[in-house]
């Protein structure tokens, strides 16, 4: 930890003796501090019980200079963040108490608070990525962090401490300090299907289906603190999606493996408890591919083939529609929002980014464009030529949605598939150009007022033709404004710094 900033920030109360001073917990590993990039200017927010409460910039002149933010009202359980931002507007740093403090007018109180530049994380067989989303399309803004094996599934701590990651076989933590391993490994039965943390960081709950379906509860709190923590193992029907509140766990289980849309999906929950208990499941009659959970404990289901999502509340039995989204496929739950990610296939498909407030009402809707790929034929590319045909993508889909901590960017992971026709005649019926399909795997940092990607990272792509054109033999060439890891990644799950609530 390294403490180089001072915030000062005196009280508003009966006497002038109170006031709050916030020392910037900052990463000790230079290349991750967030004042190490040109921050223009710093505002703090202070809230309560989810209400704003008071909000003050200040311009940052310096990089160890004590700055005064005013004066905060005096009131219990107060919730303070931390944003800094470049002359642009881009966020460069973020940071929040890890719980609500207690401000009074007469004693002086001295807070840290956690500050990071917002990572996303992105897990998958070939690891474990660090993508900064500060930096712009052409730099390296994805890093590989060291793991023991490959990984299935990521999280971060709402303190924005520790990333939590799930290997083929372990739980391990990662310092958003260093990038480095850190702590005890716990010993799992298998892989992730699925990652969620309870609100508390109490709980880390893991969904497998192998060797042997069920999910394992790890205590976070004492894995965190350097304590052994031996998961406890429950038997379930083979579990695909998972979310947590406080005290309720929400399981989506697949007995049937549907296809497509045939068959029906079970959602069960579990009390968090010593022991935990099983609830019983209840069958939602189609299809689901993702929960997400709320703060108050209810769920949110995405049910692709009606194209909505719906919400159980603890203890209930019946389901109430929620909103309507067509191939509806992500969900998350951040900033007192539900968040979902829906698709339009066929011609000019795309994908749909929709938001609501948890309490109901409006739904904010975004369509974002079609995507492009582009495949070159090898002989030609050889030669000197220009080889590149131009693909538009027929289907996609978000796999995963969060949702980053200035609300102005989401980061998604998107699978898509591209067809082009054959073309031109060779002679004798010969196509020049054969039938193309591609199928590729990415990371999009989607800036929210345009629809626009900040970042687009092509993680894997897969080309395949037709044989017997004139052109045999093609490759996945980038697209404009795209970038690509220089060896293949299937991702699995994606997690911001702070994204959480």
């Amino acid at each position: 930890m390294r403490i180089a900033w001072a915030l000062l920030i005196a009280v508003v109360g009966c006497g002038d003796s109170g006031g709050v001073e916030l020392q910037l917990d900052l990463p000790s590993e230079p290349a991750l501090d967030p004042f190490a990039r040109s921050i223009a200017e710093l505002t703090l927010r202070a809230s309560q019980d989810g209400q704003p409460l008071y909000e003050a910039t200040r311009e940052v002149d310096g990089a160890t200079a004590d700055l005064a933010f005013g004066r905060l009202p005096v009131g219990d359980q107060l919730e303070l963040e931390l944003t800094g931002v470049a002359g642009s507007g881009r966020v460069l740093a973020y940071g929040r108490t890890a719980s609500p403090v207690d401000v009074t007018a007469d004693r002086d109180v001295t807070v840290s608070l956690r500050t990071r530049l917002p990572f996303a994380y992105v897990a998958g067989d070939g690891g474990l990525l660090a993508i900064d989303t500060t930096l712009e399309p052409g730099q390296s803004y994805a890093t590989s962090l060291a793991m023991p094996s490959p990984t299935s599934a990521v999280a971060t701590t709402g303190d924005g401490a520790d990333v939590v990651v799930v290997t083929a076989d372990s739980m391990v933590l990662v310092s958003t300090a260093t990038h480095a391993l850190h702590g005890e490994q716990v010993t799992l039965p298998g892989p992730a299907t699925d990652l969620a943390l309870s609100p508390d960081d109490h709980w880390a709950i893991v969904t497998h289906t192998a060797p042997s379906p069920g999910v394992s509860i790890v205590d976070l709190a004492a894995l965190r603190a350097g304590n052994p923590a031996t998961p406890t193992f429950l038997d379930t029907a083979a579990p695909q999606a998972v979310a947590a509140t406080a005290d309720t766990v929400w399981l989506l289980s697949d007995p049937t493996a549907p296809f497509f849309c045939a068959g029906s999906t079970q959602v069960q929950s579990i009390a968090l408890g010593d022991p935990p208990s099983l609830g019983d499941p209840l069958d939602l009659g189609e299809v689901a591919v993702a929960v997400a959970a709320s703060p108050d404990g209810n769920a949110f289901i995405a049910l692709p083939c009606s194209h909505r999502v719906v919400s159980l509340a603890t203890g209930a039995t019946v389901f109430k529609d929620r909103l309507a989204l067509e191939g509806v496929s992500a969900l998350s739950v951040a900033r007192d929002r539900l968040w979902a990610s829906g698709h339009h296939d066929g011609v000019d498909a795309h994908l749909i980014i929709a938001s609501q407030s948890l309490a109901g009402g409006d739904v904010t809707t975004l369509m974002m464009p079609t995507t492009e790929e582009r495949a070159v034929a090898v002989a030609l590319e050889n030669s000197g030529q220009d080889g590149l045909v131009q693909m538009t993508a027929d289907l996609s889909a978000a796999a995963r949605i969060d949702v980053l901590p200035d609300e102005e960017h989401v980061a998604i992971l998107v699978v898509a598939g591209y067809n082009a026709e054959a073309t031109g005649d060779a002679g004798g019926g010969q196509p020049i150009v054969p039938q193309l399909s591609m199928i590729t795997h990415e990371y999009q940092l989607v800036q929210l007022d345009t629809g626009l990607a900040a970042q687009r990272l092509r993680l894997s792509c897969t080309i395949t033709w037709d044989p017997g054109a004139l052109l045999d033999d093609f490759a996945c060439a980038r697209a404009p404004g795209q970038d690509e890891l220089p060896s293949g990644f299937t991702p699995t799950d994606i997690a911001t710094l702070f994204g959480r609530p």
